[in-house]
């Protein structure tokens, strides 16, 4: 796993470069709410411009995925804000 998420980032600072200083990232986080229950996830910190860094919550189905295949989608999701 821990591969598997390197090449990501590695994937994700090559195909979209954050400017000097700044840095792609993932983290954890419970997503939910007291009503609905909290689910454990894996967050991906996007760079996306000056003073925006968005983060797309991480699924089982995104870990089949390859890097490329992943970061690919992550970027025209991002195009789109």
């Amino acid at each position: 796993m821990r591969e598997k998420l390197i090449a990501l980032l590695k994937t994700l600072e090559e195909k979209s470069p954050p400017p000097a200083g700044c840095h792609h990232s993932i983290t954890y986080n419970q997503y939910g709410s007291d009503a609905d229950g909290w689910e454990d996830k894996l967050g991906l910190h996007v760079w996306i411009r000056p003073g925006f860094i968005k983060t797309f919550w991480l699924d089982e189905g995104d870990f089949e995925k390859t890097p490329e295949e992943l970061v690919r989608e992550v970027l025209q999701l991002a195009e789109q804000m």
